[in-house]
């Protein structure tokens, strides 16, 4: 499959692009999220399940209010409906698999009502699959036979497909009160959507000034839908997650480079430096200078 460069949405962030088709709905891709135009795979959603499998690097996965990192080797199930984004700082390689449910069985079938049907209504969002766990691990492998399959396209690579897939749904269908009570995003895929449009306006205009007005602008709602976002999504409320996101790059700046401490809090969108270096001890439990001097003495031992 030709590489993705771009991810088109419509409104409400959902991907306007079918995977596979309505009489086989299952697709494979390798990518490298380098060659993506943005440089990372924008925040999106789809109707189909998805897997994946990081080849090389570590991969960024932001899920909700969560950034995943998936290490070489590891992968993730993403269920439908659930808005995410992926970026990685080095190299980025994946391989992913992404099908309908109806591939499983069809849709008025009592095998798609209680196996498939279960994971539409549950509140899982995804299942960051390692290497070091059994069940977990057997996914991962029952997805490069996948993988390999459909490159391959022997001639009956769609029936034997069919039947991986459904191995592998049996794997997650018999774990899936782990997964239930450890990753769920427990907002609605309009409430995602209005989310992470403010936060791509954040992380976008960071170092300027930022209303609250402008935020929820930027999702065309109301101020006071904007608040109720941010409290059911991050659990915080919009200022906090400006200056949550504006000490993160902060402090990135101030571990990886000598600029002026002052200067990375005026283009942090920090104008009072006093204020700046209370909320970053906060946060970090020092000062900027101290997390600086410590950051070089580590360096040098």
């Amino acid at each position: 499959m030709e590489q993705i460069t771009e991810i088109i949405t419509d409104q409400s962030l959902r991907q306007l692009m079918d995977h596979g088709t309505a009489r086989f709905p299952f697709q494979h891709y390798r990518e490298d999220i380098k060659k993506f135009n943005i440089g990372k795979i924008s925040s999106h959603w789809h109707k189909e399940f998805e897997l994946v499998t990081v080849v090389a690097g570590t991969v960024i996965f932001q899920i909700g209010n969560q950034s995943i990192p998936v290490q070489a080797g590891d992968g993730i199930f993403i269920n439908t409906g659930v808005i995410h984004s992926l970026e990685a700082k080095g190299q980025g390689f994946i391989s992913d698999a992404l099908f309908s449910g109806s591939l499983i069985a069809g849709e008025n079938t009592s095998i798609y009502e209680k196996y498939v049907g279960e994971f539409l209504r549950s509140s899982i969002s995804h299942v960051v699959l390692q290497q070091k766990v059994t069940w977990q691990k057997e996914i991962l492998e029952i997805l490069e036979k996948l993988y390999d399959l459909s490159e391959n396209n022997q001639q009956d690579h769609e029936l034997k497909i069919h039947i991986l897939v459904c191995c592998l749904w049996e794997k997650l269908f018999h774990n899936r009160e782990v997964c239930t009570t450890s990753n769920q995003v427990g907002i609605s895929i309009r409430s995602q959507a209005r989310l992470r449009l403010m936060q791509q306006y954040i992380e976008s205009h960071y170092s300027e000034k930022i209303t609250l007005s402008q935020l929820a602008e930027a999702a065309n709602i109301s101020k006071s839908e904007a608040i109720r976002c941010f409290q059911i999504g991050m659990k915080s409320s919009p200022i906090d997650c400006v200056n949550e996101y504006r000490l993160s790059q902060a402090r990135e700046r101030i571990l990886t480079t000598d600029d002026p401490i002052t200067e990375i809090a005026v283009q942090s969108g920090f104008d009072n430096c006093s204020y700046f270096d209370r909320v970053f001890k906060r946060k970090y439990g020092m000062t900027p200078r101290m997390a600086r001097t410590c950051c070089h003495k580590s360096t040098n031992l």
